[in-house]
């Protein structure tokens, strides 16, 4: 939650418009009822659906298929879904993420 209002916070006062959702299945609810979406930015741990699940499910549908995603970790251990990641067309980043 913190990491997620501090991102919140530096893309708007960049100038961005934000939907914010705290798992996967609001991130994937939201992603199919906004208007235009330029940009998904997913953590892979989230609670419920996993970021991983949600690019999965934003892929098969029509509305969110070509959206560009960028996923966010903290693990080191997500090397395993690094293939599967970048193979649905998302980049992987890791956190902790900078504001510089």
């Amino acid at each position: 939650a913190e990491t997620r209002r501090l991102i919140v916070d530096l893309l708007r006062r960049a100038g961005h418009r934000t939907i914010e959702a705290r798992d996967g299945a609001a991130a994937i609810a939201a992603a199919e009822k906004a208007p235009q979406l330029d940009l998904a930015l997913i953590d892979v741990r989230m609670p419920g659906t996993d970021g991983l699940e949600a690019l999965r499910t934003l892929r098969n549908k029509e509305r969110t298929c070509a959206l560009p995603v960028v996923m966010m970790t903290a693990s080191a251990g997500v090397e395993s879904s690094r293939s599967d990641i970048e193979a649905l067309g998302a980049t992987l980043v890791q956190k902790p993420l900078s504001a510089r």
